[in-house]
C-alpha cells in the first residue's frame, strides 16, 4: 500500500504495512488476518477506524495495544516503538464489553485506577468528577454497578481510560448500548477531548454519529484498507457516511 498520506508530522499513533498471521489451532495453518494496513492518527483529531464485523478491527487494536506481540510492519506511539513501557501512561483504552466487579461502585472503582497510576487526591477528585459529570454518572457514582444498565456501564469504561489524562484514547465501539441520550453524552466528551488536544482513535458501526464528530476515517475490508483520508476530502459538504461504507464495501466484495 503506498504511505504517500504519511507525512513527518509528529503522530499520536502511526502504523506502517501492519501484517498480522493468527494460530487457528494445533496442526492448522496460520490465517492472516491483517494485510498492509497503514494509517496515522494526529492529536486534537478524531480518526474513525471503520469496518464489518470480522474486518480485523479488533486486531489491529489489539496488536496496537501490545497484545499480540507477533506482526510484521511497523506501530509506534508517540514516535516510539509499541511494547515500550513508559508508553502505557499515554495511552488510555476503552473496550466493546468493559468488566467492572459488580458490587463496587463507579467512586471506588475510579479511586483504586486513580491511585494506581500515582494520582494525587484532589486531581483524582477533579478529573472523576469532571468526566462523570460530562457522561450522565455523577449522580450514580456511590450505586454498585450490579444495579447499571450496560449502557451505563459502557459510559464508565470510558470514564476509567480518561482518569489518568492520557493523550491518546483508543475506543473500541464506545456507543455499544447506548440509548440516544447515552451516545450524545460519548459524543460530548469526543467533542471535549479534541479541544484538550488528545488524539482518539474509535471503531463505532454508528456511522451517522461518526460522521457528526470525526475528522478522518479509513474503511477496512477483509484485513486491507479500502480507502482513508479526511471527512472533508472523501465525504464532501453533503456525502453520507453511512451510504459510502455500504458502497465501498460491496464493490469491494464484487
Amino acid at each position: 500500500m503506498s504511505l504517500r498520506f504519511i507525512s513527518m508530522e509528529h503522530a499520536s499513533l502511526l502504523i506502517e504495512n501492519l501484517e498480522v498471521s493468527l494460530s487457528q489451532g494445533l496442526l492448522k495453518p496460520h490465517k492472516k488476518i491483517l494485510f498492509e494496513v497503514s494509517l496515522k492518527v494526529l492529536p486534537a483529531r478524531i480518526y474513525a477506524f471503520l469496518g464489518p464485523n470480522g474486518a480485523g478491527k479488533t486486531t489491529t487494536i489489539k496488536s496496537v495495544l501490545g497484545l499480540l506481540p507477533r506482526f510484521s510492519g511497523k506501530i509506534e506511539l508517540f514516535g516510539r516503538e509499541v511494547g515500550d513501557p513508559e508508553l502505557r501512561s499515554r495511552v488510555g483504552y476503552a473496550p466493546e464489553n468493559a468488566y467492572f466487579s459488580p458490587y463496587l461502585t463507579p467512586r471506588e472503582i475510579l479511586r483504586s485506577l486513580g491511585y494506581l497510576s500515582g494520582l494525587t487526591r484532589d486531581t483524582l477528585l477533579e478529573r472523576s468528577q469532571s468526566w462523570l459529570e460530562l457522561l450522565g454518572l455523577l449522580e450514580v457514582q456511590d450505586q454498585q454497578v450490579k444495579t447499571f444498565s450496560k449502557g451505563m456501564k459502557q459510559r464508565l469504561a470510558l470514564v476509567q481510560a480518561l482518569i489518568h489524562d492520557p493523550d491518546l484514547l483508543i475506543f473500541d465501539e464506545p456507543t455499544t448500548g447506548l440509548d440516544p441520550l447515552g451516545r450524545n453524552y460519548v459524543k460530548e466528551m469526543l467533542r471535549e477531548l479534541k479541544k484538550q488536544g488528545k488524539a482518539v482513535f474509535l471503531s463505532s458501526h454508528h456511522l451517522l454519529d461518526v460522521q457528526e464528530i470525526c475528522d478522518d476515517f479509513c474503511i477496512l475490508n477483509r484485513g486491507k484498507i479500502l480507502l482513508e483520508g479526511s471527512s472533508k476530502d472523501l465525504l464532501g459538504e453533503k456525502g453520507n457516511l453511512e451510504n459510502f461504507f455500504v458502497e465501498k464495501v460491496r464493490e469491494d466484495r464484487g
